[in-house]
């Protein structure tokens, strides 16, 4: 069929024109940016670019439709103007609330895997403040409140944001009043920040390798996360903070049904995340990955920056941010007391691994120290064998990429110690593509807590 004839097809078809009208909504949404100067795409740009493709793909699939056509007409809602600034003059009244008192209330809870409507997000917040007003000092109080009287300093009236984004803003104030300690509370409020996320979710992202297939899609994210290997590292750390796990895993194929339920029920979104967090799990299930892998993919795709082969890193920081953020959530569905309650913080069972050093590629002697009570954490200490992957180079991206095809422990042992082998060896130079993450800030959702760094005496 040539493109004349899709194009009259497209033009005919009534779920094409739902989907040229959720365009409009999106170019809307971006402000309907022009594509800058070679090497300067900004979110915006990627966004809209990444959408428009999304959208033309359901457009050419149109058994997939069905399966989307809700999901994108949820995120694209908003709440009626009227209620926007009722809303928001409720939030900002319940803020001003905040007063030391002695009454007793209890610990909020927020269910996990559902968003939370306008009127069920005010009760929240408002029982939030008040275990806040119970729980905190009156000096911890006194800055918190400083901090939200201003909040739209912060932020826009976050009831004018599409859903999709306004999920992560409720998430990152809620997350800002429980917050512990001044990182996460930095992190909750940059979240708070986010002004732009896709509204399309993550459904079909074109790369090869070599010439052959390697796109990004939930087939291929099934086929990466239930293979031999991650389904070994994902129960081996679930073991570690679920002590009766047994009781709903007992072999492979029953974590595989949580896995698929994961992706059948949840979606990946991309978002112009704090420079500090790579992916992130909200309450909603849903987890959103950091804009900026998809700047490096439409630069690398439109301006030729990087050789095509090498295209494969940027696959694989995406992939493996995923594969990260699946452990928390797979921690969400299978705990009962964190599933009914998301506020709930993770505990290694192993007293013995609270803190966890984490070792240089290059340098052994250089070593970073973790919170083990932090279950990405943990996990990440067990997959990449103890090292820091603050960067990711091609060799190492061309293992990752074949992971789902290693049969079992000791094969990716092997594989794994190869790689690390031929990354000493050669102490590859560092370009941009290269960076995974900042090397002084590990993790990749603001919950991981950062210990310091020490160098190993000679």
């Amino acid at each position: 069929m040539n493109d004349e004839s899709i194009q009259n097809k497209n033009v005919m078809s009534p779920e094409t024109d739902r989907y040229n009208s959720k365009k409009g909504i999106m170019k809307n949404f971006h402000n309907d940016n022009k594509l800058k100067e070679p090497l300067k795409l900004n979110k915006d740009d990627v966004l809209g670019l990444f959408e428009e493709s999304t959208l033309n793909y359901l457009n050419n699939n149109q058994k997939l439709v069905s399966d989307y056509d809700a999901i994108i007409n949820e995120n694209i809602t908003y709440t009626n103007e009227e209620d926007q600034i009722n809303f928001w003059n409720k939030l900002k009244g319940i803020i001003d609330t905040l007063k030391k008192t002695k009454n007793k209330y209890p610990f909020p809870e927020l269910k996990f895997g559902k968003s939370l409507g306008d009127l069920e997000f005010i009760e929240l917040l408002t029982k939030t403040i008040n275990y806040a007003c119970y729980s905190r000092t009156e000096d911890e109080l006194k800055e918190l409140k400083e901090k939200l009287t201003s909040i739209e300093n912060i932020t826009d009236n976050i009831f004018t944001f599409p859903k999709i984004l306004k999920d992560v803003k409720e998430d990152a104030l809620l997350a800002y009043i429980l917050a512990e300690g001044d990182t996460e509370k930095k992190n909750s409020l940059d979240l708070l920040k986010t002004t732009t996320c896709s509204l399309v979710p993550l459904i079909q992202l074109p790369f090869t390798k070599e010439n052959k297939n390697y796109d990004l899609n939930k087939e291929e994210l099934n086929n990466i996360l239930t293979s031999n290997i991650l389904l070994h590292y994902f129960k081996n750390n679930l073991e570690k903070f679920i002590p009766e796990l047994n009781k709903k895993i007992q072999k492979n194929d029953d974590l595989k049904k949580y896995i698929n339920l994961y992706l059948n029920n949840y979606n990946i979104y991309f978002c112009d995340l704090p420079e500090s967090i790579y992916t992130i799990t909200i309450h909603t299930g849903n987890i959103y990955v950091h804009s900026k892998y998809l700047v490096e993919y439409y630069e690398n795709k439109m301006f030729n920056i990087i050789n095509s082969d090498e295209n494969i890193i940027i696959r694989e920081k995406i992939i493996l941010n995923i594969i990260h953020e699946i452990n928390h959530g797979l921690l969400r569905l299978l705990d009962d007391d964190k599933n009914k309650n998301f506020f709930l913080k993770s505990k290694n069972a192993d007293s013995k691994l609270e803190i966890l050093i984490f070792k240089d590629k290059i340098d052994e002697t250089i070593t970073f120290n973790f919170s083990g009570n932090e279950s990405g954490n943990s996990f990440d200490y067990d997959f990449y064998k103890g090292y820091l992957f603050d960067n990711l180079f091609k060799h190492e991206a061309n293992f990752f990429a074949e992971i789902k095809n290693i049969r079992d422990e000791k094969e990716y042992d092997l594989e794994f110690e190869k790689m690390i082998t031929e990354t000493k060896s050669k102490n590859p130079s560092e370009t941009l593509i290269n960076k995974f993450k900042k090397k002084f800030v590990f993790p990749r959702c603001f919950k991981s807590k950062l210990f310091g760094i020490t160098i190993k005496d000679e």
